[in-house]
């Protein structure tokens, strides 16, 4: 058996949902192998496998859909097309925020630059990875610090999910400190009879936590539950305090009750709802804004 054909099968063989390091036990895959331009100063390199089935999964097939590679200044990205390959590189200063979604096992990585959005679906077990190609950027993307602001009292904010409590100690495992600014609490927003079925809704949870370089807001994915399934999703928002050009509030104009809190930077809005009678939440953001 010649080196190509021992490449191909110890690909195959390592095949599965998980992000892999590359190393010399764990090689770039075969495709990608001739457009990888940068040099090997990188400070993390991975490769992320295709949303295939393993028993789908053949010896000649390219089974990896990104490889990429994070330097000190820069993220180097080669993706799959076909049977080409496509190459993305950005600096982190062009970075205006970051967010992690996870339902179950679908993980999706969302970059939002100044000019152009990157999104990186993965299989969510290997989400500590991500996180730590996640940490790379969110280390070099903004050197300003900020005054801090008072932190509400966690009774104020009423009962917090215990979802948020565990992923927030999780975090803080890792070396993540972000205080809890506000919580929104999951609230029923109507109920209906359609066909003499109850229709409900529900605006879901939102966490608001603040360090002195970053707005960190943890939801649960989506801001509006139709009916009683359940939710298994999250995501984790990162914004540079620094990159926030604006704050402003607006009227949901299809639940009264509820307001919007646009976060705005030079190119993206972000957009999350609040109980009007959440005057903590008002409270922290109009500080925010004052702070800047």
């Amino acid at each position: 058996m010649g080196q190509a054909d021992k490449f191909i099968v110890s690909e195959y063989d390592a095949f599965g949902p998980w992000i892999y390091k590359i190393t010399e036990k764990n090689p770039m895959p075969s495709l990608f192998f001739p457009y990888y331009k940068e040099n090997n100063d990188y400070l993390i390199l991975i490769k992320i496998p295709r949303d295939i089935e393993r028993r789908k999964a053949k010896p000649d097939m390219d089974l990896y859909d990104y490889v990429i590679g994070m330097y000190e200044d820069y993220c180097y990205i080669l993706k799959r097309n076909g049977k080409e390959v496509e190459e993305v590189k950005f600096y982190y200063y062009e970075v205006e925020s970051i967010e992690n979604y996870r339902s179950l096992l679908l993980g999706k990585l969302t970059i939002h630059l100044q000019n152009s959005t990157i999104i990186i679906p993965y299989n969510a077990v290997s989400i500590e990875i991500i996180f730590e190609l996640v940490k790379i950027i969110r280390n070099r993307y903004t050197q300003n610090t900020y005054k801090s602001i008072s932190v509400i009292d966690k009774n104020k904010n009423g009962e917090i999910d215990s979802l948020y409590e565990s992923l927030i100690k999780q975090r803080g495992l890792h070396g993540d400190v972000f205080p809890i600014m506000v919580f929104q609490q999951t609230i029923n927003l109507n109920n209906t009879k359609l066909f003499g079925l109850i229709s409900s809704r529900s605006l879901l949870s939102t966490m608001h936590l603040l360090n002195d370089r970053e707005l960190l807001v943890i939801n649960r994915g989506t801001p509006i539950q139709y009916g009683k399934k359940v939710i298994h999703s999250y995501s984790f928002l990162y914004v540079p305090i620094e990159k926030i050009d604006d704050i402003k509030f607006e009227k949901y104009k299809e639940y009264g009750s509820i307001q919007t809190i646009c976060i705005i930077t030079k190119a993206n809005t972000f957009k999350f709802y609040f109980d009007e009678k959440n005057s903590n939440l008002t409270d922290f953001y109009v500080k925010l804004s004052e702070n800047k």
